[in-house]
């Protein structure tokens, strides 16, 4: 056991000598404790979101009622900004149910606009030759901007 060997980069080198230059290997100092963790990422969003509603007096959030615009939403309201949320979707959407909704139960300010599903096909066409993209993140943004 005392003469083990450990191939590195198609050498054989000792133990010993492995083990010296594993433990001179830098490490990144990675948090690994799950509640900082947790804490690091809502003070990284909190302070992300404080630097783009600075200075603004009223403001838009585009929401779906998901997790992003949700968080969004609940730290603006927290941090006492002015904003309203808008929310666009097509007649008996799941989406438009679960933004109203979820607005109504935190008491968030919704603008909703329903459009038929033509309606909805002419935005897009026009989304697409403003744009001069069919990327489906940018279209659907811009669609609901648009609308």
């Amino acid at each position: 056991m005392e003469n083990q060997g450990i191939i590195n980069n198609g050498n054989l080198i000792s133990k010993d000598e492995w083990n010296k230059y594993i433990n001179g290997l830098k490490t990144n100092k990675t948090e690994t404790n799950r509640e900082r963790c947790k804490e690091l990422i809502k003070e990284s969003l909190i302070k992300s979101i404080k630097k783009r509603a600075n200075g603004l007096k009223k403001f838009g959030i585009l929401f779906s009622g998901g997790i992003d615009s949700l968080l969004i939403a609940l730290i603006c309201k927290k941090l006492g900004c002015d904003f309203k949320c808008y929310t666009v979707g097509l007649e008996n959407s799941k989406d438009l149910e679960w933004a109203e909704r979820t607005a109504l139960a935190l008491n968030l300010n919704l603008k909703t606009l329903t459009l038929e599903l033509n309606e909805a096909e002419q935005i897009i066409k026009r989304v697409i030759k403003i744009l001069k993209q069919t990327d489906i993140v940018n279209v659907g943004v811009g669609s609901v901007l648009y609308a």
